[in-house]
């Protein structure tokens, strides 16, 4: 492949190497690209000129949208190439995360580019969850503001939809507008999810395979406990809305929160995904479904 110096210089920015990777499972819209990376539309399409110029995709214009797909030659090389990304695809963590985001945002938007749809990132839930039923875990803190909201968002997204997570709080409170920003700049939006009230989760009667609490420990005494037969799990983070400093100070100690968070709900997935004996790190306090606690 004559112009492998061009591709690889090309792939190795990470956007455009993310860029690359949602391609390989087909053609997509520039929105879809857009929205999924959370880029501007002038940083996206910044980035998908030096993808053709350097041969890595192709484009077709359908109305006023753009749709890309690969467009590597069928050289070795290029067959090789293909392949590699093809396995990136399915192994690194955020090409995974980009997909289940891609797949997500796919199926709650009816139409692609739809006019006036105001979709900008994933919404998980546009508004309380009528039936718990079907929830797998229950995420609870205070207020259900921050980081029950967040946890929830990050297991459904993370597992690829494998698990259906809720989250409740004991004195329901509008999202924190910090949590808000910090989750749109990772692709997911909250500024329409409802907080709902711990006991009317309980009064739905729903049953979950497992309970977490994310209060941090200051606030230990005031977060609720779920009663029933389920595993009891516990895991503190700090309360954005007691964070302190100017607004650029708390926006970055939020997504600290964040991440610790999403780092979080990966341990959590790959427990839940694993046989029984399984034991979470030291980090968490758990108990069984019996209510014996377990080291």
């Amino acid at each position: 492949m004559d112009t492998a110096p061009a591709v690889f210089a090309a792939l190795g920015e990470a956007a455009r190497l993310r860029l690359a990777l949602l391609l390989c499972g087909g053609e997509l819209c520039v929105c879809d690209l857009q929205t999924v990376l959370g880029l501007p539309q002038s940083s996206t399409s910044r980035h998908l000129a030096v993808l053709r110029q350097a041969g890595v995709v192709e484009g077709r214009r359908e109305g006023k949208w753009m749709y890309y797909r690969l467009a590597l030659d069928e050289t070795p090389a290029g067959r090789q190439l293909t392949a590699l990304l093809e396995v990136l695809g399915q192994t690194e963590p955020q090409a995974r995360e980009d997909k289940a985001r891609l797949s997500l945002l796919q199926a709650r938007r009816r139409t692609c580019c739809a006019p006036g749809a105001g979709f900008d990132g994933v919404i998980f839930h546009d508004a309380r969850r009528t039936d718990m039923r079907n929830a797998n875990v229950l995420f609870i803190c205070e207020h259900n503001s921050a980081r029950s909201q967040m946890a929830e968002a990050y297991v459904e997204l993370l597992s690829d939809g494998e698990i259906t997570a809720a989250s409740a709080g004991f004195e329901p409170r509008p999202i924190n507008p910090l949590v808000v920003e910090v989750m749109r700049e990772d692709g997911v939006d909250l500024s329409q999810k409802q907080p709902q009230s711990v006991f009317d989760v309980f009064k739905s009667g729903a049953v979950f395979q497992a309970v977490i609490t994310v209060c941090d420990e200051a606030a230990a005494g005031a977060c609720p406990v779920f009663p029933g037969l389920t595993h009891r799990l516990h895991l503190p983070f700090p309360d954005p809305a007691a964070l302190e400093g100017t607004q650029e100070e708390k926006l970055a100690q939020t997504r600290e929160i964040r991440d610790q968070i999403k780092a979080m709900a990966r341990d959590f997935i790959a427990w839940y995904r694993a046989p029984k004996d399984k034991r979470l790190g030291s980090n968490w306090e758990w108990v069984d479904i019996k209510g014996k606690a377990q080291p």
